[in-house]
């Protein structure tokens, strides 16, 4: 087990962690963030559309632009990231805190810190929170799915599309089916 002591770390590494670790840095915190997924950036990454970025870098980025931007704030400023991490566990000790976690990369980690922020976001409910009844019904896809499929992946799920709600991503990926 490898063990490390930061004096803060962050769960999460999308918009939210990233920020809040280079305001850890900017006060003179050492800190790293740990981001269950393969990248940082978070939501972000799926997200491409533009409206990123115009208050804190005063340009409209698209989301994985707003990340790459971010990111390379967290690297120049030497911010430890560890990816591909989950966190197994998390402890009070006293006035500190102990994460036990698992990464591909480093094994079982033991890390210890004075300050712990949570930034890992929000989930997409899950189909039964929805109510789209059956296991895995061929076709349905809830918007972050489909949002995912078609701008990461790019994967087109259909030609005749039903979307089901006006949320924002439901809204987006109405806009985004019809380019395709």
């Amino acid at each position: 087990m490898k063990e490390l002591i930061y004096e803060g770390v962050v769960i999460g590494g999308g918009a939210a962690g990233m920020a809040a670790a280079l305001e850890l840095m900017k006060n003179g915190v050492s800190c790293a963030i740990i981001e269950r997924e393969p990248h940082l950036g978070g939501i972000l990454t799926q997200c491409i559309h533009n409206g990123f970025g115009l208050i804190e870098f005063n340009e409209e980025l698209s989301g994985p632009e707003f990340a790459e931007k971010f990111e390379e704030q967290v690297t120049a400023k030497n911010i430890m990231y560890f990816l591909s991490t989950t966190v197994m566990e998390i402890q009070n000790a006293q006035d500190k805190k102990i994460l036990y976690c698992y990464s591909s990369q480093w094994g079982i980690l033991k890390i210890t810190c004075d300050v712990l922020i949570l930034a890992m976001g929000c989930r997409e409910r899950n189909r039964g929170n929805i109510r789209i009844p059956g296991d895995r019904p061929a076709g349905v896809y809830t918007a972050g799915l489909a949002q995912r499929l078609v701008n990461i992946e790019g994967y087109i799920p259909g030609k005749d599309i039903v979307i089901i709600g006006s949320g924002d991503i439901g809204i987006i990926m109405a806009r985004r089916m019809s380019w395709v």
